[in-house]
C-alpha cells in the first residue's frame, strides 16, 4: 500500500514551519528594536548613547537584547543609568515596589544605603511595557496568517 501525496504534505508542513519561524523571529526583532528606540528617546541625553540593541547569537536567531552600558569612569557614576532608571533613596523606595518582580530584583542589586537623592527618570521600563504589551497579539497574528 502506497501513500500518495505524502511528499507534498511534508513540503507543505516544512513551508508552514518556516513561515511561522520567520514571522515570530521578525516580531521578536521588531519588538527589541522598538524597546531600544523608545529607551533612547526616553533617556536623558547623557546616557542615550549607552543604550544599544543586538540580535542574540543562538542557533535560531530569535533573540534580541537591549543593553544599557555603564557610564565611563569609576565609582558610582558608572551606575548612573541604573540610578536614573530606578531612582535612589526615597524616590526608589516609592517607585521600585510598583514594578514587576524581575525589575525589583534588578534594582535591588544596586541598592547601597537608601540615602540617595536621584529622582526617577525611567527610560527602559516604559519602553519595555510599550513595546512588549502587543507582543502576544502580534505572534498570534503571525500564526493565523501562516
Amino acid at each position: 500500500m502506497a501513500i500518495t501525496g505524502l511528499a507534498n504534505v511534508q513540503k507543505m508542513l516544512r513551508d508552514k514551519v518556516k513561515t511561522y519561524r520567520n514571522g515570530v523571529r521578525d516580531v521578536v526583532r521588531d519588538t527589541g528594536r522598538g524597546v531600544e528606540f523608545d529607551a533612547k528617546m526616553n533617556a536623558p541625553p547623557m546616557i542615550d548613547g549607552l543604550i544599544n540593541g543586538e540580535i542574540v547569537s543562538d542557533k535560531n536567531g530569535y533573540g534580541y537584547s537591549v543593553k544599557v552600558n555603564a557610564m565611563p569612569g569609576s565609582g558610582m557614576m558608572r551606575n548612573m543609568p541604573v540610578y536614573l532608571e530606578f531612582g535612589t533613596g526615597l524616590y526608589a523606595a516609592s517607585y521600585v515596589p510598583t514594578l514587576p518582580k524581575e525589575w525589583q530584583d534588578a534594582a535591588r542589586k544596586y541598592f547601597i544605603n537608601g540615602k540617595g537623592t536621584t529622582k526617577v527618570h525611567s527610560f527602559l521600563n516604559p519602553a519595555w511595557v510599550k513595546n512588549t504589551s502587543p507582543f502576544v497579539y502580534r505572534v498570534r497574528e503571525v500564526l493565523r496568517k501562516g
